[in-house]
C-alpha cells in the first residue's frame, strides 16, 4: 500500500489512527488497554510491574508496553495490532494527552485488594463475568483467598494468595481482604527452572537456546508453569503447561518454569 496516499475518511474526521508524536502534550502517559502480548518487536525492558513513565515520549506515542509481576517490555508496534504473543501480561499504550494511569484492576471493589499478576493450577471454586472480582464473593469465609481476572472473566480459588503460583494463565490477581489488609505479593522478575523428569510434546515451540540446561532469563512471570525440554546441546521452550506436555517423539530432560 502506498503510505503517501491520504485516507479520505481521515480528512472527514472518520478514519481512526494510532496516536502520533504530533498529538503530544505534557499530559501524555501510559494508559492500560487490557491483557495481551505480541511476538517480537521488543526494543527495551525495565524492572517493576508498571511501565517506566520516562519511556512514554512523543516519539513513542501509540506504541506498546507489556508488563508482568516483575518486569515490562516495550514494543515498537501499535497496541491495537499487538496480538498473538505467547506470554500475555498487562498491556499499555503510550497515549498523548493523558496522565499515566493505574491498571483497570485498581478500580476493583474495596474488599478485593490487587496484588499484581499471577495464577496457580486448580483450586477453582467459582467464576464470574467481567474484568474485576465480584464484591459478593469476598466475605469472611473467603478472607485471604484468591481471585484471578482477565478481560472478560474472573475465577476464584480457595487458596491463600501467597501460595497461588505456578499457573499457566497469569492474569490480574486479587486477595480477599475481608479481614486485615493483605500485603501485596512481590514476585521476582525471574523464577527457576524445576526439573520434572523426561518427556516431550508436539508443537507449541516458541524459542530455542543452545546448551544442555534452560536459560534462566526465559523463566519469567509470563512463562510461569510453561515448559522447557533439553537435550545434550540445546533446549526448546513450549507455551504449554508442563503437566500437559506429553506425547512428543523426542523426549529430553523436561523443566517447568516455577515461581514457588
Amino acid at each position: 500500500m502506498n503510505r503517501a496516499l491520504p485516507c479520505v475518511l481521515l480528512l472527514l474526521g472518520l478514519c481512526p489512527r494510532p496516536a502520533r508524536a504530533s498529538d503530544w502534550n505534557a499530559g501524555g502517559g501510559w494508559t492500560p488497554v487490557g491483557t495481551g502480548d505480541c511476538p517480537g518487536r521488543d526494543v527495551a525492558g525495565t524492572n517493576g510491574p508498571t511501565p517506566d513513565a520516562a519511556k512514554c515520549t512523543a516519539a513513542y506515542a501509540g506504541f506498546t508496553a507489556v508488563c508482568w509481576a516483575g518486569n515490562c517490555t516495550y514494543k515498537d508496534v501499535a497496541a491495537g495490532t499487538c496480538k498473538g504473543g505467547a506470554n500475555p501480561g498487562q498491556m499499555y499504550t503510550c497515549a498523548p494527552g493523558r496522565a499515566s494511569a493505574a491498571p483497570a484492576s485498581a478500580s476493583a471493589p474495596e474488599a478485593w485488594t490487587s496484588v499484581g499478576t499471577g495464577d496457580c493450577p486448580g483450586r477453582d471454586v467459582a467464576e464470574t463475568k467481567g474484568p474485576t472480582p465480584d464484591p459478593a464473593k469476598c466475605n469472611a469465609t473467603f478472607a485471604g483467598f484468591t481471585a484471578v481476572c482477565w478481560d472478560g472473566a474472573c475465577t476464584y480459588k480457595n487458596l491463600a494468595t501467597s501460595a497461588c503460583t505456578g499457573g499457566a494463565s497469569p492474569g490480574r490477581m486479587y486477595t480477599c481482604a475481608a479481614g486485615p489488609v493483605a500485603t501485596p505479593i512481590h514476585r521476582p522478575a525471574t523464577g527457576t527452572w524445576a526439573p520434572v523428569g523426561t518427556g516431550d510434546c508436539p508443537g507449541s515451540d516458541v524459542a530455542g537456546t543452545t546448551g544442555p540446561t534452560p536459560d534462566p532469563a526465559r523463566c519469567t512471570a509470563g512463562f510461569a508453569g510453561f515448559t522447557a525440554v533439553c537435550w545434550a546441546g540445546n533446549c526448546t521452550y513450549k507455551n504449554v503447561a508442563t503437566p500437559k506436555c506429553t506425547g512428543g517423539s523426542n523426549p529430553g530432560r523436561m523443566y517447568s518454569c516455577s515461581f514457588r
